[in-house]
Protein backbone atom coordinates (compact mmCIF):
# COMPACT_ATOMS: atom_id res chain seq x y z
CA UNK A 1 0.00 0.00 0.00
CA UNK A 2 2.78 2.31 0.71
CA UNK A 3 4.62 2.27 -2.41
CA UNK A 4 1.17 2.68 -4.50
CA UNK A 5 0.52 5.63 -2.08
CA UNK A 6 4.14 6.93 -3.37
CA UNK A 7 3.71 5.72 -7.13
CA UNK A 8 -0.11 8.12 -6.61
CA UNK A 9 1.72 11.43 -5.01
CA UNK A 10 4.71 11.40 -7.20
CA UNK A 11 2.29 12.91 -9.91
CA UNK A 12 0.60 15.13 -8.14
CA UNK A 13 3.79 16.61 -6.87
CA UNK A 14 5.19 16.82 -10.18
CA UNK A 15 2.35 18.70 -11.06
CA UNK A 16 2.75 21.31 -8.02
CA UNK A 17 6.40 22.22 -8.90
CA UNK A 18 5.67 22.33 -12.90
CA UNK A 19 3.09 24.61 -12.20
CA UNK A 20 5.31 26.70 -9.90
CA UNK A 21 7.69 26.78 -12.55
CA UNK A 22 5.52 27.85 -14.92
CA UNK A 23 4.43 30.53 -12.86
CA UNK A 24 7.69 31.69 -11.98
CA UNK A 25 8.62 31.96 -15.77
CA UNK A 26 5.47 33.44 -16.10
CA UNK A 27 5.66 36.21 -13.98
CA UNK A 28 9.24 36.97 -14.94
CA UNK A 29 8.00 37.42 -18.75
CA UNK A 30 4.82 39.32 -17.23
CA UNK A 31 7.69 41.68 -15.07
CA UNK A 32 9.81 41.96 -18.50
CA UNK A 33 7.06 43.31 -20.26
CA UNK A 34 5.94 45.48 -17.72
CA UNK A 35 9.99 46.76 -17.40
CA UNK A 36 9.54 46.76 -21.40
CA UNK A 37 6.91 49.59 -21.76
CA UNK A 38 7.36 51.52 -18.14
CA UNK A 39 9.41 54.22 -17.21
CA UNK A 40 11.36 56.46 -19.88
CA UNK A 41 13.93 54.39 -20.66
CA UNK A 42 11.72 51.89 -21.89
CA UNK A 43 9.14 54.53 -23.45
CA UNK A 44 7.04 53.29 -26.15
CA UNK A 45 5.28 55.28 -29.08
CA UNK A 46 1.83 55.94 -27.42
CA UNK A 47 3.60 57.05 -24.03
CA UNK A 48 5.90 59.51 -25.97
CA UNK A 49 2.94 61.08 -27.49
CA UNK A 50 1.23 61.33 -23.77
CA UNK A 51 4.22 62.81 -22.39
CA UNK A 52 3.85 65.94 -24.76
CA UNK A 53 0.86 68.16 -24.55
CA UNK A 54 1.83 69.40 -27.86
CA UNK A 55 0.47 66.17 -29.44
CA UNK A 56 -2.93 66.05 -27.40
CA UNK A 57 -4.44 66.84 -30.81
CA UNK A 58 -2.91 63.84 -32.33
CA UNK A 59 -3.69 61.82 -29.21
CA UNK A 60 -7.14 62.24 -29.67
CA UNK A 61 -7.29 60.75 -33.31
CA UNK A 62 -5.48 57.99 -31.61
CA UNK A 63 -8.05 57.30 -29.26
CA UNK A 64 -10.93 57.92 -31.66
CA UNK A 65 -8.97 55.91 -34.54
CA UNK A 66 -9.02 52.96 -31.86
CA UNK A 67 -5.00 52.72 -32.53
CA UNK A 68 -3.93 53.15 -28.63
CA UNK A 69 -3.29 49.37 -28.36
CA UNK A 70 -1.20 49.22 -31.60
CA UNK A 71 1.07 52.20 -30.68
CA UNK A 72 1.79 50.16 -27.12
CA UNK A 73 2.65 47.03 -28.26
CA UNK A 74 5.30 45.03 -30.10
CA UNK A 75 4.80 44.46 -34.02
CA UNK A 76 4.10 41.53 -35.08
CA UNK A 77 3.97 41.65 -38.47
CA UNK A 78 6.38 39.65 -40.09
CA UNK A 79 9.19 41.04 -40.65
CA UNK A 80 7.67 44.28 -39.19
CA UNK A 81 10.81 44.65 -36.20
CA UNK A 82 8.60 47.86 -35.08
CA UNK A 83 6.80 50.47 -36.07
CA UNK A 84 7.09 53.76 -37.82
CA UNK A 85 4.69 56.57 -36.90
CA UNK A 86 4.71 60.32 -38.72
CA UNK A 87 3.43 62.24 -35.81
CA UNK A 88 1.89 65.88 -36.44
CA UNK A 89 2.10 68.41 -33.79
CA UNK A 90 -1.00 70.27 -32.41
CA UNK A 91 -0.12 72.86 -34.84
CA UNK A 92 0.50 70.40 -37.94
CA UNK A 93 -2.85 69.28 -36.91
CA UNK A 94 -4.06 72.35 -37.11
CA UNK A 95 -2.66 73.27 -40.46
CA UNK A 96 -4.48 70.18 -42.28
CA UNK A 97 -7.64 71.27 -40.67
CA UNK A 98 -7.61 75.31 -42.23
CA UNK A 99 -6.89 73.44 -45.64
CA UNK A 100 -9.30 70.97 -45.43
CA UNK A 101 -12.92 72.02 -46.88
CA UNK A 102 -14.39 69.00 -45.38
CA UNK A 103 -14.01 69.75 -41.55
CA UNK A 104 -13.93 72.83 -39.82
CA UNK A 105 -12.06 72.03 -36.56
CA UNK A 106 -11.07 68.96 -35.17
CA UNK A 107 -14.08 68.04 -33.22
CA UNK A 108 -15.78 67.90 -36.23
CA UNK A 109 -13.19 65.24 -37.47
CA UNK A 110 -13.20 63.20 -34.60
CA UNK A 111 -17.03 62.65 -35.11
CA UNK A 112 -16.31 61.02 -38.05
CA UNK A 113 -14.81 58.26 -36.53
CA UNK A 114 -14.28 55.63 -39.88
CA UNK A 115 -12.21 58.45 -41.49
CA UNK A 116 -10.73 59.31 -38.17
CA UNK A 117 -10.01 55.38 -38.00
CA UNK A 118 -8.03 55.58 -41.08
CA UNK A 119 -6.82 58.89 -40.78
CA UNK A 120 -4.63 57.84 -37.91
CA UNK A 121 -3.55 54.18 -39.57
CA UNK A 122 -2.40 56.68 -42.33
CA UNK A 123 0.49 57.88 -40.47
CA UNK A 124 1.43 54.49 -39.09
CA UNK A 125 3.84 52.23 -41.04
CA UNK A 126 4.16 48.22 -40.50
CA UNK A 127 7.84 48.27 -40.11
CA UNK A 128 10.37 50.24 -38.49
CA UNK A 129 12.33 52.92 -40.82
CA UNK A 130 14.69 55.24 -40.04
CA UNK A 131 16.05 58.16 -42.13
CA UNK A 132 19.08 55.85 -43.13
CA UNK A 133 16.62 53.62 -45.55
CA UNK A 134 14.72 56.64 -46.59
CA UNK A 135 15.02 56.78 -50.12
CA UNK A 136 13.49 58.79 -53.15
CA UNK A 137 10.31 56.85 -53.80
CA UNK A 138 7.79 54.66 -51.89
CA UNK A 139 8.55 53.42 -48.11
CA UNK A 140 9.64 50.03 -47.95
CA UNK A 141 5.87 48.75 -46.40
CA UNK A 142 2.35 49.86 -46.65
CA UNK A 143 0.70 51.99 -44.14
CA UNK A 144 -1.40 50.35 -41.08
CA UNK A 145 -4.57 51.65 -43.60
CA UNK A 146 -3.03 49.88 -46.54
CA UNK A 147 -1.44 52.94 -48.33
CA UNK A 148 2.11 53.69 -49.47
CA UNK A 149 3.62 56.67 -48.21
CA UNK A 150 6.41 58.11 -50.55
CA UNK A 151 9.71 60.32 -49.26
CA UNK A 152 11.63 62.89 -51.31
CA UNK A 153 14.78 64.72 -49.76
CA UNK A 154 16.84 67.38 -51.15
CA UNK A 155 20.41 68.15 -50.24
CA UNK A 156 21.23 71.89 -49.71
CA UNK A 157 24.27 73.86 -50.90
CA UNK A 158 25.27 73.19 -46.67
CA UNK A 159 25.36 69.51 -46.68
CA UNK A 160 21.53 70.03 -44.91
CA UNK A 161 19.20 66.38 -46.03
CA UNK A 162 15.22 68.41 -46.01
CA UNK A 163 12.32 65.31 -46.40
CA UNK A 164 9.30 65.74 -47.32
CA UNK A 165 6.39 62.54 -46.91
CA UNK A 166 4.02 62.42 -49.97
CA UNK A 167 5.48 65.85 -51.53
CA UNK A 168 3.15 67.71 -48.76
CA UNK A 169 4.61 67.09 -45.51
CA UNK A 170 8.19 68.32 -44.14
CA UNK A 171 9.92 66.49 -41.61
CA UNK A 172 11.26 68.80 -39.13
CA UNK A 173 12.74 65.63 -36.55
CA UNK A 174 13.84 62.32 -37.33
CA UNK A 175 14.67 58.98 -35.47
CA UNK A 176 12.95 59.50 -32.18
CA UNK A 177 13.99 55.72 -31.68
CA UNK A 178 10.64 53.93 -28.84
CA UNK A 179 10.56 50.67 -27.12
CA UNK A 180 8.64 49.28 -30.46
CA UNK A 181 9.51 51.70 -33.30
CA UNK A 182 10.16 55.50 -34.44
CA UNK A 183 8.91 58.57 -34.70
CA UNK A 184 9.47 61.71 -37.08
CA UNK A 185 7.95 64.45 -36.25
CA UNK A 186 5.75 66.54 -39.34
CA UNK A 187 5.14 69.90 -39.86
CA UNK A 188 1.38 68.97 -41.37
CA UNK A 189 -0.62 65.93 -41.17
CA UNK A 190 -1.04 63.81 -43.76
CA UNK A 191 -4.02 63.74 -46.19
CA UNK A 192 -4.92 60.44 -47.16
CA UNK A 193 -4.84 59.38 -50.95
CA UNK A 194 -7.91 59.97 -52.32
CA UNK A 195 -7.15 60.57 -55.98
CA UNK A 196 -6.56 58.03 -59.27
CA UNK A 197 -3.60 59.97 -61.50
CA UNK A 198 -6.44 61.49 -63.96
CA UNK A 199 -8.62 62.93 -60.53
CA UNK A 200 -5.32 64.31 -59.29
CA UNK A 201 -4.73 66.30 -62.51
CA UNK A 202 -8.68 67.39 -62.75
CA UNK A 203 -8.08 68.35 -59.19
CA UNK A 204 -5.37 70.66 -60.07
CA UNK A 205 -6.57 71.97 -62.98
CA UNK A 206 -6.71 75.73 -61.94
CA UNK A 207 -3.17 75.40 -60.03
CA UNK A 208 -0.76 75.27 -63.14
CA UNK A 209 -2.29 72.45 -65.43
CA UNK A 210 -5.11 73.39 -67.11
CA UNK A 211 -3.50 72.65 -70.81
CA UNK A 212 -2.59 69.24 -69.69
CA UNK A 213 -6.10 68.54 -68.12
CA UNK A 214 -7.79 69.55 -70.89
CA UNK A 215 -5.42 67.42 -72.67
CA UNK A 216 -7.08 64.02 -71.21
CA UNK A 217 -10.20 65.49 -71.27
CA UNK A 218 -10.70 65.53 -74.80
CA UNK A 219 -9.07 62.48 -75.64
CA UNK A 220 -11.53 60.44 -73.40
CA UNK A 221 -9.22 58.75 -70.91
CA UNK A 222 -10.88 59.11 -68.15
CA UNK A 223 -12.12 55.75 -68.37
CA UNK A 224 -8.98 54.24 -68.87
CA UNK A 225 -7.41 55.63 -66.12
CA UNK A 226 -9.90 55.59 -63.72
CA UNK A 227 -10.35 51.64 -64.50
CA UNK A 228 -10.84 49.43 -61.14
CA UNK A 229 -12.32 45.79 -60.60
CA UNK A 230 -13.88 45.48 -56.74
CA UNK A 231 -12.23 43.06 -54.69
CA UNK A 232 -13.61 40.15 -51.98
CA UNK A 233 -14.08 43.50 -49.75
CA UNK A 234 -15.73 45.45 -52.55
CA UNK A 235 -13.02 47.88 -52.30
CA UNK A 236 -11.78 49.45 -55.57
CA UNK A 237 -8.74 47.63 -56.86
CA UNK A 238 -7.50 50.32 -59.57
CA UNK A 239 -4.92 49.60 -62.87
CA UNK A 240 -1.27 51.25 -61.57
CA UNK A 241 0.48 52.85 -63.87
CA UNK A 242 2.88 56.03 -63.81
CA UNK A 243 1.78 59.54 -65.18
CA UNK A 244 4.46 62.63 -66.42
CA UNK A 245 2.50 65.52 -66.47
CA UNK A 246 3.79 68.82 -67.91
CA UNK A 247 2.30 72.08 -65.89
CA UNK A 248 1.38 75.14 -67.59
CA UNK A 249 4.88 76.87 -66.92
CA UNK A 250 6.82 74.30 -68.93
CA UNK A 251 4.42 74.10 -71.90
CA UNK A 252 4.70 77.77 -71.69
CA UNK A 253 8.69 78.02 -71.67
CA UNK A 254 8.07 75.96 -75.32
CA UNK A 255 6.09 78.80 -76.60
CA UNK A 256 2.40 76.78 -75.56
CA UNK A 257 -0.01 78.81 -74.48
CA UNK A 258 -2.75 76.96 -74.73
CA UNK A 259 -4.44 73.29 -75.60
CA UNK A 260 -4.70 75.06 -79.27
CA UNK A 261 -1.17 75.66 -79.35
CA UNK A 262 -0.48 72.30 -78.11
CA UNK A 263 -2.77 70.52 -80.64
CA UNK A 264 -0.94 73.04 -83.55
CA UNK A 265 2.22 72.11 -82.37
CA UNK A 266 0.88 67.79 -82.77
CA UNK A 267 -0.39 68.64 -85.73
CA UNK A 268 -3.01 65.93 -86.22
CA UNK A 269 -4.88 65.09 -89.56
CA UNK A 270 -8.32 64.98 -87.80
CA UNK A 271 -10.12 66.34 -84.80
CA UNK A 272 -10.95 63.09 -83.45
CA UNK A 273 -8.94 63.24 -80.71
CA UNK A 274 -10.13 59.88 -78.92
CA UNK A 275 -9.50 57.91 -81.55
CA UNK A 276 -6.06 55.97 -80.34
CA UNK A 277 -5.07 56.82 -83.93
CA UNK A 278 -5.07 60.35 -83.48
CA UNK A 279 -1.64 61.64 -82.78
CA UNK A 280 -2.81 64.01 -80.35
CA UNK A 281 -4.20 61.00 -78.11
CA UNK A 282 -0.98 58.83 -79.15
CA UNK A 283 0.59 62.12 -77.49
CA UNK A 284 -1.87 62.08 -74.41
CA UNK A 285 -1.24 58.41 -73.95
CA UNK A 286 2.36 58.10 -74.42
CA UNK A 287 2.62 60.03 -71.06
CA UNK A 288 1.10 57.16 -69.20
CA UNK A 289 3.48 54.08 -68.24
CA UNK A 290 2.47 50.78 -67.49
CA UNK A 291 2.90 49.71 -63.64
CA UNK A 292 3.61 52.63 -60.54
CA UNK A 293 7.34 53.69 -60.70
CA UNK A 294 8.70 55.92 -58.25
CA UNK A 295 12.34 57.63 -58.84
CA UNK A 296 13.71 55.37 -57.02
CA UNK A 297 12.58 52.24 -58.80
CA UNK A 298 13.07 53.19 -62.66
CA UNK A 299 15.66 50.89 -63.56
CA UNK A 300 17.71 51.30 -67.19
CA UNK A 301 15.26 49.42 -69.14
CA UNK A 302 12.65 50.68 -71.92
CA UNK A 303 9.09 51.31 -69.92
CA UNK A 304 6.09 50.39 -71.80
CA UNK A 305 3.34 53.41 -72.39
CA UNK A 306 -0.14 53.00 -73.54
CA UNK A 307 0.88 54.45 -76.95
CA UNK A 308 3.06 53.28 -79.79
CA UNK A 309 6.32 53.68 -78.24
CA UNK A 310 8.25 52.89 -75.05
CA UNK A 311 10.28 55.80 -72.89
CA UNK A 312 13.77 54.30 -72.93
CA UNK A 313 15.41 55.02 -69.13
CA UNK A 314 19.03 55.21 -68.00
CA UNK A 315 19.71 55.02 -64.45
CA UNK A 316 23.62 53.82 -64.40
CA UNK A 317 24.41 57.49 -63.05
CA UNK A 318 22.74 59.53 -59.91
CA UNK A 319 20.88 61.72 -62.46
CA UNK A 320 18.04 59.63 -64.39
CA UNK A 321 18.26 60.20 -68.00
CA UNK A 322 14.78 59.79 -69.89
CA UNK A 323 14.34 59.38 -73.79
CA UNK A 324 18.64 59.83 -74.16
CA UNK A 325 19.23 61.39 -77.64
CA UNK A 326 15.70 62.81 -78.38
CA UNK A 327 17.25 66.15 -79.08
CA UNK A 328 19.82 68.43 -77.66
CA UNK A 329 18.05 70.43 -75.01
CA UNK A 330 21.23 72.72 -73.62
CA UNK A 331 24.69 72.75 -73.89
CA UNK A 332 27.25 73.21 -71.27
CA UNK A 333 30.82 73.94 -70.86
CA UNK A 334 33.06 72.89 -68.59
CA UNK A 335 36.37 74.14 -68.48
CA UNK A 336 37.68 73.04 -72.17
CA UNK A 337 34.87 69.98 -71.89
CA UNK A 338 31.67 70.44 -74.18
CA UNK A 339 28.72 68.21 -72.86
CA UNK A 340 25.29 68.08 -74.56
CA UNK A 341 21.97 67.51 -72.24
CA UNK A 342 19.99 65.31 -75.30
CA UNK A 343 17.64 63.61 -72.78
CA UNK A 344 14.80 64.27 -70.12
CA UNK A 345 15.41 64.87 -66.55
CA UNK A 346 13.49 64.65 -63.86
CA UNK A 347 11.78 67.82 -61.82
CA UNK A 348 12.52 66.52 -57.98
CA UNK A 349 9.88 68.72 -56.56
CA UNK A 350 7.15 68.00 -58.92
CA UNK A 351 7.58 64.25 -58.66
CA UNK A 352 7.09 60.95 -56.44
CA UNK A 353 3.23 62.16 -56.51
CA UNK A 354 1.33 59.66 -54.96
CA UNK A 355 -2.13 58.89 -56.30
CA UNK A 356 -4.50 55.85 -55.85
CA UNK A 357 -3.05 54.41 -59.33
CA UNK A 358 0.69 54.99 -59.18
CA UNK A 359 3.01 57.64 -59.28
CA UNK A 360 3.12 61.15 -61.21
CA UNK A 361 6.35 62.76 -62.03
CA UNK A 362 7.32 66.11 -64.07
CA UNK A 363 9.97 65.83 -66.51
CA UNK A 364 12.14 69.13 -67.35
CA UNK A 365 10.96 68.81 -71.17
CA UNK A 366 7.89 68.28 -73.57
CA UNK A 367 7.86 64.53 -73.69
CA UNK A 368 6.98 63.43 -77.06
CA UNK A 369 6.33 60.16 -78.60
CA UNK A 370 9.77 58.89 -79.67
CA UNK A 371 11.52 55.82 -80.27
CA UNK A 372 14.52 54.55 -79.44
CA UNK A 373 17.25 52.89 -80.78
CA UNK A 374 17.33 48.97 -80.01
CA UNK A 375 18.25 47.94 -76.74
CA UNK A 376 18.86 44.92 -74.75
CA UNK A 377 16.05 43.48 -72.35
CA UNK A 378 16.46 42.48 -68.81
CA UNK A 379 13.45 40.35 -66.98
CA UNK A 380 13.36 40.09 -63.27
CA UNK A 381 9.59 40.05 -62.16
CA UNK A 382 9.90 43.74 -60.95
CA UNK A 383 6.47 44.47 -62.46
CA UNK A 384 5.10 42.25 -59.91
CA UNK A 385 4.25 44.73 -57.03
CA UNK A 386 4.89 41.56 -54.36
CA UNK A 387 8.53 41.07 -55.70
CA UNK A 388 9.74 44.95 -56.15
CA UNK A 389 8.85 45.54 -52.67
CA UNK A 390 11.10 42.87 -51.33
CA UNK A 391 13.88 43.51 -53.93
CA UNK A 392 15.64 45.29 -51.17
CA UNK A 393 15.06 43.01 -48.22
CA UNK A 394 17.05 40.09 -47.09
CA UNK A 395 14.41 37.90 -47.14
CA UNK A 396 12.92 34.23 -48.42
CA UNK A 397 9.10 35.03 -48.53
CA UNK A 398 6.27 32.73 -50.47
CA UNK A 399 4.18 34.65 -52.74
CA UNK A 400 0.84 33.00 -53.66
CA UNK A 401 -0.04 32.56 -57.19
CA UNK A 402 -3.02 34.88 -56.25
CA UNK A 403 -1.35 37.87 -55.71
CA UNK A 404 0.91 37.80 -59.08
CA UNK A 405 -0.39 39.88 -61.93
CA UNK A 406 2.28 39.37 -64.52
CA UNK A 407 3.18 35.77 -63.81
CA UNK A 408 1.21 32.30 -63.71
CA UNK A 409 1.19 29.31 -62.53
CA UNK A 410 0.16 25.97 -63.42
CA UNK A 411 0.18 22.66 -61.16
CA UNK A 412 1.81 24.91 -58.27
CA UNK A 413 0.23 27.15 -55.49
CA UNK A 414 3.06 29.49 -54.94
CA UNK A 415 6.76 30.98 -55.69
CA UNK A 416 9.41 31.81 -53.70
CA UNK A 417 11.22 35.22 -53.36
CA UNK A 418 14.73 35.20 -52.41
CA UNK A 419 17.12 37.90 -51.46
CA UNK A 420 20.46 36.45 -50.05
CA UNK A 421 21.80 39.96 -49.23
CA UNK A 422 25.05 38.32 -50.75
CA UNK A 423 27.51 38.47 -53.74
CA UNK A 424 26.15 35.14 -55.90
CA UNK A 425 28.07 35.21 -59.75
CA UNK A 426 25.71 35.16 -62.15
CA UNK A 427 22.92 37.03 -60.20
CA UNK A 428 22.54 40.87 -60.99
CA UNK A 429 20.65 42.04 -57.81
CA UNK A 430 21.19 38.63 -54.91
CA UNK A 431 17.73 37.34 -55.47
CA UNK A 432 16.08 35.07 -57.70
CA UNK A 433 12.82 33.05 -57.95
CA UNK A 434 11.83 29.45 -56.70
CA UNK A 435 9.39 27.17 -57.94
CA UNK A 436 9.71 23.38 -56.95
CA UNK A 437 7.45 20.47 -58.59
CA UNK A 438 5.67 19.52 -61.88
CA UNK A 439 4.76 23.41 -62.98
CA UNK A 440 3.96 25.75 -66.04
CA UNK A 441 5.70 29.11 -65.22
CA UNK A 442 3.98 31.58 -67.74
CA UNK A 443 5.49 34.97 -67.69
CA UNK A 444 4.29 37.78 -69.68
CA UNK A 445 7.10 40.33 -71.04
CA UNK A 446 6.69 43.50 -71.31
CA UNK A 447 6.37 45.46 -74.71
CA UNK A 448 9.36 44.58 -76.62
CA UNK A 449 10.30 47.21 -79.80
CA UNK A 450 9.98 45.35 -83.40
CA UNK A 451 13.54 43.79 -84.28
CA UNK A 452 15.53 40.40 -83.83
CA UNK A 453 16.73 39.30 -80.63
CA UNK A 454 18.92 36.36 -78.93
CA UNK A 455 16.82 34.81 -75.88
CA UNK A 456 18.10 33.73 -72.98
CA UNK A 457 17.51 32.92 -69.17
CA UNK A 458 19.76 32.54 -66.19
CA UNK A 459 18.89 30.01 -63.48
CA UNK A 460 20.62 27.61 -61.27
CA UNK A 461 22.05 24.01 -62.12
CA UNK A 462 24.14 22.16 -59.94
CA UNK A 463 21.44 19.82 -58.34
CA UNK A 464 20.28 16.47 -59.68
CA UNK A 465 17.01 17.21 -58.26
CA UNK A 466 16.78 20.05 -60.17
CA UNK A 467 14.33 20.12 -62.81
CA UNK A 468 14.76 19.73 -66.74
CA UNK A 469 12.37 22.27 -68.87
CA UNK A 470 10.79 23.04 -72.26
CA UNK A 471 10.60 26.66 -72.97
CA UNK A 472 7.84 27.92 -75.38
CA UNK A 473 7.69 32.01 -77.12
CA UNK A 474 4.15 32.93 -77.39
CA UNK A 475 2.80 29.13 -78.11
CA UNK A 476 5.94 28.14 -80.04
CA UNK A 477 8.53 26.02 -78.83
CA UNK A 478 12.07 27.70 -78.74
CA UNK A 479 15.55 25.96 -78.26
CA UNK A 480 16.44 22.51 -77.32
CA UNK A 481 15.20 21.41 -73.22
CA UNK A 482 17.28 23.49 -70.58
CA UNK A 483 18.59 20.74 -68.05
CA UNK A 484 18.75 22.27 -64.47
CA UNK A 485 20.05 19.54 -63.11
CA UNK A 486 23.77 20.44 -63.67
CA UNK A 487 26.20 21.64 -66.02
CA UNK A 488 28.09 24.57 -63.98
CA UNK A 489 30.95 25.41 -62.54
CA UNK A 490 30.32 24.82 -58.70
CA UNK A 491 31.62 28.39 -57.42
CA UNK A 492 29.01 29.48 -60.34
CA UNK A 493 25.92 28.08 -60.56
CA UNK A 494 23.96 30.00 -62.08
CA UNK A 495 26.74 30.44 -65.52
CA UNK A 496 26.75 30.30 -67.79
CA UNK A 497 23.62 31.50 -69.65
CA UNK A 498 20.93 29.37 -71.46
CA UNK A 499 20.84 30.47 -75.03
CA UNK A 500 17.64 29.23 -76.42
CA UNK A 501 17.16 31.04 -79.61
CA UNK A 502 16.40 34.20 -82.01
CA UNK A 503 13.13 35.34 -82.62
CA UNK A 504 12.12 38.10 -85.11
CA UNK A 505 9.32 40.64 -83.57
CA UNK A 506 7.76 42.89 -86.06
CA UNK A 507 5.30 44.82 -84.04
CA UNK A 508 5.60 47.12 -80.75
CA UNK A 509 3.42 44.63 -78.44
CA UNK A 510 3.62 42.28 -75.56
CA UNK A 511 4.38 38.60 -75.47
CA UNK A 512 4.55 35.23 -73.60
CA UNK A 513 7.11 33.31 -72.45
CA UNK A 514 6.48 29.45 -70.72
CA UNK A 515 8.87 27.38 -68.62
CA UNK A 516 7.49 23.63 -68.32
CA UNK A 517 8.61 20.70 -66.72
CA UNK A 518 9.35 17.93 -68.92
CA UNK A 519 11.21 16.74 -65.31
CA UNK A 520 9.94 18.04 -62.34
CA UNK A 521 12.16 19.40 -59.49
CA UNK A 522 13.55 22.81 -58.70
CA UNK A 523 14.00 26.01 -60.75
CA UNK A 524 15.64 28.91 -59.29
CA UNK A 525 15.22 31.70 -61.85
CA UNK A 526 17.36 34.93 -62.10
CA UNK A 527 16.17 36.68 -65.15
CA UNK A 528 15.25 35.83 -68.89
CA UNK A 529 16.74 38.33 -71.37
CA UNK A 530 16.69 39.35 -74.78
CA UNK A 531 19.60 40.82 -76.55
CA UNK A 532 19.22 42.26 -79.85
CA UNK A 533 21.36 39.92 -82.74
CA UNK A 534 24.47 40.85 -83.80
CA UNK A 535 25.33 43.27 -80.79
Amino acid sequence: MKVTKYKALWPLTSVIVLCGMVLFLFSCEKEKQEIRYTGNEYQNILQYIHSDPSYSSFQRIVEVGRLTDVLSSYNSHPGGNGFTLFLPNNDAVDRFIDNNSRFSSLEELLQDTVFTRELARYHVLNVEVLSSNFANGALPDKTLSDDILTIIFIETEGGEIIYSVNNESGVSQINIEKSNGVIHIIDKMLSPVIYTGYEWVQTNKNKGYKIFSELLEITGLEDTMNYYLPDDLDRKIYNKYTLFVESDELYSANDISSLDDLIELIGPEDNDFSNPDNSVNKFARYHIISGSNFLDEFKTSLYSTYGDFPVSVDAKDLDLKFNEGTQVFDILIIESDTIEIDYLKVDLERSNILTKTGAIHQLDQVLHPFLPGKTGNTFEFYEEYQINILRDKEVSQVIRKEDLDFIDLLGIDFLTYTNTGDSIHGVTNEDYITLEGNFEFIYRIPKVLPGTYEVSLVAKRDDPSHAILGVYLDGQKLGSLVDLTGGSDKNRPFLPDFVLGTVYFNEYETHEIKLQTRVPGRMQLDRIMLKPAGN
